[in-house]
């Protein structure tokens, strides 16, 4: 028997999406738990979903994490760090670069790990020991007329490397080139929409930049012992929220996508992996010690060269396992 004016019976229970995930939905077929939706920012509501280190719901059904089990709750491999499973928003917040940073678009990112620094001199010098790479083109720096094995700069990134070393180094290290969804994700930190890899400001102590020719702010800045107007040891700024080292500054980085100027309006939401061909590879970095500030941010795109090219202000980092996860 109804009740005047009650068009159901028993009263149906009113649940929220609190995190958007189709569970606590009325409107959502695929609507369960309306009285304990899962909520990625409470550890204590759906105790039960299988966690990532953080100890958090950000595990919840629906979410990109939800079935991954993470296999790097304990130490990472040497020499590289954990970026956790998680989603962010990509692309220029302040609208202060270029069109190919635009729009702003939520990506989600499986769990993986990625080098602590940049690819050393003394590092892929093992490489081409052990007949994997190639030496660099040349061996000097922009200031430097020795750097590739001099031994005063084998722990500089190495340089004047084309995209083609870039990534057989990788591979001979049973590694791969990160994707530029991965790379940005990772050189925010943790941090969400701030222009720089630590905040919304930077100055000469945050990182290598601005070396290039007078007058620059930076150039001629001594920090840590390091006044050189040209790339600077690995590690001697602070590292960001990963624990990761010139994600901004010293040099740029390959990446393992080709460049395509609007992927922004066609990027899937899980994993980009980038356009399915091209001619550009995309570089990305945050600009270099030749840079100025505005260079260094985060979202920048418009940094594309092609596969052969090779130059003093371009290095690399890898991430291991297979493209899109460990």
């Amino acid at each position: 028997m109804f009740l005047m004016g009650q068009e159901t019976w028993p009263p149906q229970p009113t649940c929220t999406d609190v995190d958007e995930d189709g569970y606590g939905n009325p409107a959502d077929a695929s609507c369960v738990y309306p009285e304990l939706d899962c909520n990625d920012s409470n550890e204590h509501i759906y105790p039960n979903a299988p966690e990532l280190c953080d100890g958090v719901d950000n595990q919840c059904p629906g979410d990109l994490c939800y079935a991954e089990v993470d296999t790097h709750c304990g130490t990472p491999t040497p020499g590289m760090a954990h970026v956790p499973c998680g989603c962010y928003d990509m692309g220029d917040h302040f609208a202060e670069g270029y069109d190919d940073e635009l729009p702003v678009h939520k990506v989600c990112i499986s769990a993986f790990e990625i080098d602590v620094h940049e690819v050393t001199n003394s590092e892929y010098a093992e490489c081409v020991a052990g007949g994997g790479c190639t030496e660099p083109y040349d061996k000097s720096s922009y200031s430097r007329a020795t750097h590739y094995g001099d031994p005063a700069y084998d722990d500089f990134p190495v340089l004047h490397v084309d995209w083609f070393m870039a990534d057989a180094y990788c591979t001979w290290a049973t590694k791969r080139l990160p994707t530029e969804a991965e790379w940005e994700y990772a050189a925010r930190g943790g941090l969400a929409g701030k222009r720089y890899p630590w905040g919304d400001t930077i100055d000469c102590d945050d990182a290598c930049y601005g070396r290039y020719e007078s007058p620059t702010p930076c150039r001629d800045h001594c920090h840590d012992g390091m006044c050189d107007n040209d790339t600077h040891l690995v590690e001697t700024y602070a590292p960001n929220g990963y624990g990761l080292y010139d994600m901004a500054g010293n040099v740029s980085e390959w990446t393992n996508d080709w460049y395509e100027m609007d992927y922004y309006s066609v990027s899937p939401p899980n994993d980009p992996p980038g356009p399915l061909s091209g001619w550009l590879k995309a570089v990305r970095g945050g600009g270099t010690w030749a840079d100025l500030a505005s260079g260094l941010r985060a979202a920048r795109r418009r940094q594309f060269w092609m596969p052969d090219q090779e130059g003093p202000t371009v290095g690399f980092r890898c991430a291991p396992g297979s493209a899109n996860g460990p």
